[in-house]
């Protein structure tokens, strides 16, 4: 009896463990055996073993260093602007009031928004010529002279930043407002009564009740902004001069323009390492609380 419940559930995760196999274990090693080649997809005759030939050749170009250190003041700039505004938003989305729920669904409006949609609609928002945002800018005498939002070298990343922040707030807000709601409200006028201030509270009762949360989206968001190009491929295109150039828009190009594989490979090895130990590091830093959300259960 316990043999053919055992077989039985063997025949039932079968399906899951060929799914893993075929989509995701065999495309990783298939990726991985391709980086140490020289496959160009308009060479038929490419694709021989080079060793470590296009990792050197990637690591000393001068265009991915500029797109690892763009990557990072994207990715870092972009969650934390993420988890400053979400936090404030969602103590606000915390407070029961008639409008909450009418808020939350139209703030929640840029995250549901197909990425194309968004940064083509801000691209020409921050159009320097035709652009509403300089327009306003201008007739509000804020400015004597238009902004190259996007064309300035020493702007665009910061901008491209704040769109990306202006996207993922949302749900960062709610899910912050979400966790507020489940901290015990006894701790609040516990607090009150030892005469806590509003600062106090936060920092003290807040924070170390959502801090999980603020960890689980961080991760989330870090995971999804190394992986996407739309906002950037879109708006900049990695201009201008590579000053907005990411890992991702740089592994495309390469892959995707120059068709050269084998060296698109190499990047998609790193952004994998990088996604891989930032996981690794979060779980082992987080482990503690991993294990009390599994006791609960």
């Amino acid at each position: 009896m316990n043999q053919s419940k055992s077989r039985l559930a063997y025949l039932l995760i079968l399906p899951v463990v060929l799914y893993v196999m075929a989509f995701i274990v065999y495309p990783v090693f298939n990726v991985i055996q391709m980086s140490f080649t020289d496959r160009l997809l308009t060479d038929p005759s490419s694709g021989n073993f080079v060793g470590l030939a296009s990792y050197r050749k990637i690591f000393t170009d001068p265009v991915t260093l500029t797109a690892l250190k763009n990557t990072c003041v994207y990715v870092l700039g972009g969650v934390a602007l993420t988890m400053l505004l979400g936090i404030l938003v969602g103590q606000v989305l915390s407070c029961s009031t008639p409008f909450t729920s009418i808020t939350t669904g139209l703030i929640l409006i840029p995250w549901a928004l197909p990425p194309v949609i968004i940064a083509s609609v801000w691209k020409w928002m921050l159009h320097p010529q035709m652009g509403i945002i300089n327009d306003i800018l201008m007739k509000s005498r804020l400015i004597d002279k238009v902004i190259p939002f996007l064309s300035d070298p020493k702007k665009a990343l910061f901008v491209l930043v704040a769109v990306l922040a202006w996207r993922l707030f949302p749900f960062q807000g709610i899910m912050v407002s979400a966790a507020i709601k489940g901290i015990p409200q006894e701790r609040y006028e516990a607090a009150m009564v030892d005469g806590a201030n509003v600062f106090q509270r936060f920092f003290y009762i807040t924070i170390p009740g959502i801090k999980f949360l603020l960890m689980t989206t961080s991760l989330m968001n870090t995971i999804w902004i190394l992986n996407s190009i739309a906002l950037v491929l879109i708006m900049t295109g990695g201009g201008p001069l590579h000053y907005t150039e990411l890992i991702s828009t740089h592994l495309y190009k390469t892959g995707f323009k120059y068709y050269r594989f084998g060296e698109a490979s190499v990047l998609s090895v790193a952004n994998f390492i990088i996604i891989l130990i930032l996981s690794i590091l979060y779980l082992y830093l987080f482990r503690s609380s991993w294990k009390r959300v599994v006791t609960k259960r």
